[in-house]
């Protein structure tokens, strides 16, 4: 998506960024939290 974001235009920026944007967000904050309902439900 980088380079995509780096040599896009208008749309396709804004596709770059969301993209981006929701990837991170679900490394960083989906994955901790649904390892951790998985181990209260299993303990």
């Amino acid at each position: 998506m980088l380079p995509l974001f780096v040599l896009g235009v208008g749309l396709l920026k804004g596709f770059a960024i969301t993209t981006i944007a929701g990837v991170l967000f679900g490394i960083l904050i989906t994955r901790p939290a649904f390892a951790r309902i998985v181990e209260e439900l299993f303990k």
